[in-house]
């Protein structure tokens, strides 16, 4: 059967997901919004069989993106397994989300052989300022090397600069480093609060709608290795169900339905405080909030171009 024509329409479309293989990460990064890190489970409960089940169903559903992210999704022992399995779907866009430390010519090789692009976070052209955010000496000279690695394959590569308390003063200038290097697709996003990123005394009872930019659970759905499904990879407080027991009940659930309405309900909320309007989108702006593009003469997928740090270009 034609996946586009299996897969759901309206609001129950899947168009994207995110596959969290790993909370584990050789970096220690203090924003994190996953609070990933050395000592985190590699596997979670999540089999490769299990996996692989989860990623055929997503498919069947019509889903034309993928992204992998972790902690350092390069890590987990069936990488290249699964992304092996996704690079013969032929979708619009197949994404490793990784702090670019691992990235040697033989997995970069990997990479280009599936058809997948690179995207990474950085955070200063002062290395000891960078290091200083993922609290691992030398991560700046590897995420640079394999940066420059990625890019003389002619992979496709973007960065995001994460804007934190201690890189505030650098962005700028690491911007202007990253366009020296040869990278043309570049944002800059501010710490989110979750996860490690969360420095507030008092957590929130529900989600903390103000760190989502508006379109989570809409037509995507996060898988993390513990099988657990949320609306986004920021939505953590509202579980959808477990992969291993189906995703198509957790786009058709109520949980994913009042997620909606609740973001629905904010937005209005948003709309009327900026400027007394209900019309538009408070949430993702045209212009300097504006998600990344993709290259114009590229596939571009239906995923309203969401993504960890694309809140400002």
């Amino acid at each position: 059967m034609d996946r586009a024509a299996a897969g759901s329409v309206g609001r129950n479309r899947l168009d994207m997901v995110w596959l969290e293989l790993t909370t584990r990460c050789n970096l220690h990064c203090r924003h994190c919004y996953a609070d990933a890190g050395v000592s985190a489970p590699l596997q979670g409960r999540m089999s490769l069989d299990d996996w692989l089940a989860a990623i055929d169903e997503a498919l069947n559903l019509g889903v034309s993106a993928i992204q992998f992210i972790g902690g350092e999704p390069t890590l987990h022992p069936h990488f290249r397994a699964l992304l092996r399995h996704v690079g013969r779907a032929n979708l619009s866009l197949v994404e490793v989300y990784t702090n670019a430390t691992r990235l040697t010519d033989d997995l970069v090789g990997c990479l280009k052989d599936n058809g997948a692009r690179v995207a990474a976070s950085f955070y200063a052209e002062a290395s000891e300022v960078h290091d200083a955010v993922t609290l691992r000496p030398g991560s700046w000279h590897r995420t640079v090397a394999g940066l420059e690695r990625a890019l003389a394959a002619d992979l496709p590569v973007r960065v995001g600069v994460i804007e934190t308390a201690e890189n505030k003063a650098h962005v700028p200038h690491a911007i202007d480093f990253l366009r020296r290097l040869g990278i043309r697709q570049l944002g800059v996003d501010g710490e989110r609060g979750v996860g490690r990123g969360r420095r507030r005394a008092a957590d929130t009872a529900g989600e903390d709608v103000s760190q989502l930019c508006g379109q989570c659970g809409r037509n995507r759905l996060c898988i993390t290795s513990t099988g657990a499904i949320y609306p986004c990879v920021f939505a953590r407080k509202t579980a959808l169900g477990d992969a291993r027991d189906g995703l198509r009940s957790a786009l058709e659930g109520a949980a994913l339905a009042g997620f909606r309405a609740a973001m629905e309900l904010e937005q209005r909320s948003r709309r009327l405080r900026l400027n007394g309007s209900t019309g538009g989108s408070a949430f993702c702006e045209p212009g300097p909030t504006a998600p990344i593009p993709y290259p114009p003469d590229e596939p571009q997928p239906d995923t309203d171009g969401c993504s960890p740090w694309e809140r400002r270009a």
